[in-house]
């Protein structure tokens, strides 16, 4: 679960990058050149980042707000595709053929079919979308920012002790 949980936060704090070259250039002044060469050094050997006891807690507590859409999320993506009368697997099986088109491992699909299957994946681009900016909302009202959680996230990732850390805050 601790695995799964890594993962999507790690596609979560993905998902944000983008938003983050602009955000950082609006938030923050440039580093000078001295500062440039001193962080460069850390992140090229890719040291673990120290994280507070108390960035862990807020960390933990986002991830939990986190899961929390997610599984809403989930379930209205569910509920999209039953109200076209798709399954979740014959959905996940289109998606796979349309990205790999010389794999015909899937019987033909008639018209209509295809139709369902894109007005499915219209539907579940917008929840994706919602949900995505909702989580962003949650991470940034929970006061420990973007950037924060995905450079925590990273150490979490890198260092088993927090690993564990964060294991055992979840379970409380």
């Amino acid at each position: 679960m601790l695995r799964l949980l890594l993962v999507g936060s790690s596609i979560f704090a993905l998902l944000f990058a983008s938003s983050l070259p602009t955000r950082a250039q609006d938030e923050a002044p440039a580093p000078t050149q001295e500062q440039s060469t001193q962080e460069q050094p850390e992140q090229e050997l890719g040291e673990v980042t120290e994280v507070s006891q108390e960035e862990l807690k807020q960390f933990v507590e986002t991830i939990k707000l986190l899961q929390v859409i997610e599984e809403q999320a989930k379930v209205e993506m569910l509920k999209t595709l039953e109200n076209l009368g798709l399954n979740p697997q014959d959905y996940q099986a289109f998606l796979q053929e349309q990205q790999n088109p010389d794999q015909q491992s899937q019987p033909q699909v008639t018209e209509e079919q295809k139709q369902l299957f894109e007005q499915a994946r219209e539907q579940i681009t917008e929840i994706q979308k919602t949900t995505q900016s909702k989580m962003q909302e949650v991470v940034e009202n929970e006061g420990i920012g973007i950037e924060s959680f995905s450079r925590i996230s990273t150490a979490v990732q890198k260092d088993p002790d927090l690993q564990e850390k964060v294991k055992l805050l979840l379970q409380s």
